[in-house]
């Protein structure tokens, strides 16, 4: 990922990432890779949260790498750190 995850870009990222995994058949995981982001909102958050989702519909394994203190701290706070892979 090479921009933030906020309401501008969350509509456009979720389009691709869906494309991307129903174009993927051999696949069983997805990394996000958060090492480029440095702000997540409401929106990318529904967004993140949806992959995942998706990716657990799918079998497959769900992580979130690379991502930053601040975001890391976002997701413990939420409760979502496990469920991302981060703990």
């Amino acid at each position: 990922m090479q921009e933030d995850i906020i309401s501008t870009t969350a509509t456009r990222l979720q389009s691709e990432y869906k494309n991307a995994l129903a174009a993927t058949s051999l696949a069983n995981a997805v990394e996000l890779d958060l090492g480029s982001v440095r702000m997540i909102d409401s929106q990318g958050l529904n967004l993140v949260y949806g992959l995942y989702m998706e990716a657990k519909k799918l079998k497959w394994s769900f992580k979130v790498i690379n991502a930053s203190a601040p975001i890391i701290h976002l997701f413990s706070l939420l409760k979502l750190s496990t469920f991302f892979g981060l703990e």
